[in-house]
């Protein structure tokens, strides 16, 4: 039990992309489940092949695989003449280049010239497995710092490792159910009706809480609310959340209802601010079972810091939060 509700514990990506300059134009599309958060919609052929139409030929198996910093991508050849009779209809909207490449120089870089797609400018790669009609091009990792993979094997022994004294970390919390083992069967049994919880995960959980405030380490917890809470919601602000604040953790609730703008968080979905250094992405597959975790890179971490601050000021503390809301029927404790 790592939290109020859920234990902290490749999604396949599908990417638009194409060559520039020093190889040929391609294109991929962007699964709408797989967006990272700084992309949108589609990625298109581009720069040298200024605005071009939609591509065609598009391979559905497509996918992204990251080795020795690099990423490639598997993409399809765009009919370059089509291309450039587009002419300069629309004007470049947004670059973002390797910040670790010199002024002047023909750098990989991301550009949006029309809405909705992305150019992508890198090497060239050989592949002779692709189809004719497809090509692969890598640029360094750090070009695109949202997207990594589950590279975090043991996150309870890398939180310990990378945790301070005094020191401060943040979990942010989106969905509205989690399927894990650490409830220890408690949640099964406050559906039921039980007199109240027997994990045996309980008791550890809350002595190391007030052990590390007593150390001056403290853990915050947002849990963003969107609509009814559900089950898991109840069980958690019933059960677990009271005694989770006793034992010295600081928990807020965030309820879109109050703030409607703070729905943006829910695409983010689930991550920890780790001293306000370090974001850790928590991912989940549909049924809320936990997957694993994944490290931002130094360039993406901003945004998500920016972000988890500004909910964590908007959100309310959970005590008063809760006795706000006497609508959620609370189960009885009698153990």
């Amino acid at each position: 039990m790592t939290s109020c509700f859920a234990a902290c514990a490749k999604s396949k990506l599908a990417f638009f992309a194409r060559s520039a300059k020093w190889h040929r134009g391609c294109a991929r599309r962007l699964a709408p489940r797989a967006q990272p958060s700084h992309f949108e919609g589609w990625l298109r052929p581009g720069r040298e092949f200024k605005q071009g139409a939609s591509p065609t030929n598009i391979s559905s198996d497509s996918y992204y695989m990251s080795s020795s910093g690099q990423i490639d991508y598997r993409c399809s050849r765009v009919d370059t003449e089509q291309v450039r009779r587009r002419g300069r209809e629309n004007p470049v909207g947004k670059i973002v280049v390797d910040m670790q490449c010199r002024i002047g120089s023909s750098c990989p870089r991301v550009e949006r010239e029309i809405e909705g797609w992305w150019d992508i400018v890198g090497d060239h790669v050989s592949d002779d497995t692709l189809p004719a009609h497809e090509r692969r091009v890598r640029v360094p990792e750090r070009t695109f710092p949202g997207v990594a993979h589950l590279d975090i094997t043991n996150f309870g022994a890398w939180l310990q490792a990378n945790r301070k004294t005094p020191g401060d970390i943040l979990r942010v919390q989106t969905l509205d159910a989690y399927e894990v083992e650490s409830d220890g069967g408690d949640f099964a049994a406050y559906v039921r009706g039980a007199p109240g919880p027997t994990s045996p995960e309980r008791k550890p959980f809350f002595d190391e809480l007030r052990q590390e405030r007593a150390k001056g380490m403290v853990w915050r917890d947002l849990t963003v609310v969107n609509g009814p809470l559900s089950d898991y919601q109840r069980y958690g602000f019933d059960w677990v959340c009271p005694d989770a604040v006793a034992a010295g953790q600081d928990i807020r609730v965030l309820d879109i209802a109050d703030h409607p703008a703070a729905a943006v968080l829910l695409a983010l979905g689930d991550f920890w601010v780790i001293e306000g250094e370090q974001v850790v992405l928590v991912r989940y597959d549909a049924e809320g079972r936990h997957v694993g975790e994944v490290q931002v890179t130094a360039q993406g971490v901003h945004g998500y810091i920016a972000a988890a601050e500004m909910a964590w000021c908007l959100g309310t503390p959970f005590t008063d939060w809760w006795e706000a809301h006497p609508q959620y029927p609370r189960v009885p404790r009698t153990v």
